[in-house]
């Protein structure tokens, strides 16, 4: 039953469309409108309340669920409809801001990442089009090329991105974090997989420039020795056993990744001659020419 008193108590408040759309307050579709409802609620806060959203997305998601009781029920209210898509809007507005200092952007890029990997694949897809769909196209795009921009400063791990890597320095095994690998690969993975079936997206992460980062990956990878046709199996093969579907590490999974971003990315769709040029450069190059020497082998 809806609680008409709480509703009308939350719709006078100036910030009402950061409240969580929970079904029993009956605010009506929870999707519609939601995200340029919240884009202009955030507008409204100061950088101070922002990073609080920011962390406790983290925070919430670096829990250790329990199995049973509560805990399991929370965590599955949390990444369920109309839940997720208020985290998906929130993460994306601030990672791909062109307002909020680099600091907050690259918090919530982690965040970011935190999130995508707890949730499936359908469940990225099905945020980004809905994202997409509510939101202008000129914001849209520069959100992406901000974006973009932000997964190039992570290779090189400079003084802008150190903020992405703050959560990781007293968890990291000895030797430096995982994620100075693996995570662009993981964001590449997400983002082009999910533009194959979204031409909207595809056009976004293009004229974002995603190809020359997939260009700079593939070359820091190569540089570093993280290029290789062994190591981890292939997740998006459905002869691989359900237990290692989700391995997201690895060489063999990196060079799988990036053929798969370059395919979906470039394939069938009108180009430009700069960006035919910078193709060109691309495939020609050294870690492009070690993706192609392994693709037979890898079955792509």
């Amino acid at each position: 039953m809806v609680n008409e008193y709480a509703r009308r108590t939350i719709q006078v408040h100036t910030l009402w469309g950061l409240w969580p759309h929970w079904p029993m307050l009956g605010f009506g579709d929870p999707i519609q409108g939601r995200c340029s409802q919240r884009r202009e609620m955030w507008s409204m806060v100061g950088k101070r309340e922002i990073q609080w959203r920011i962390s406790s997305i983290y925070d919430t998601f670096v829990t250790e669920w329990s199995k049973s009781g509560f805990s399991t029920r929370a965590s599955t209210t949390l990444t369920a409809v109309p839940f997720l898509y208020d985290l998906i809007i929130d993460l994306l507005e601030f990672s791909g801001s062109s307002e909020l200092d680099e600091e907050t952007c690259f918090r919530a890029l982690r965040s970011m990442h935190k999130l995508w990997s707890r949730i499936s694949s359908v469940e990225v897809k099905s945020g980004l089009r809905m994202y997409i769909d509510d939101t202008p196209k000129d914001y849209a795009q520069d959100i992406f090329t901000q974006l973009i921009r932000r997964l190039t400063f992570l290779l090189n791990y400079n003084s802008e991105s150190e903020p992405f890597f703050q959560p990781c320095h007293q968890h990291c095994l000895r030797g430096g974090c995982p994620l100075k690998v693996d995570g662009v690969i993981h964001f590449l993975h997400r983002l082009s997989k999910a533009s194959k079936t979204n031409e909207i997206l595809h056009c976004y992460l293009v004229g974002g420039d995603i190809l020359r980062l997939l260009d700079a990956a593939g070359t820091h990878l190569f540089s570093c020795g993280a290029l290789s046709s062994d190591g981890a199996v292939n997740p998006e093969d459905e002869d691989t056993p359900a237990h290692l579907r989700h391995t997201y590490y690895g060489p063999r999974y990196r060079i799988l990744v990036l053929s798969m971003a370059w395919e979906s990315l470039q394939e069938d769709k009108p180009r430009s001659k700069a960006s035919t040029s910078l193709e060109t450069t691309i495939f020609n190059s050294a870690a492009w020419t070690l993706i192609k020497k392994h693709k037979t082998s890898l079955g792509i």
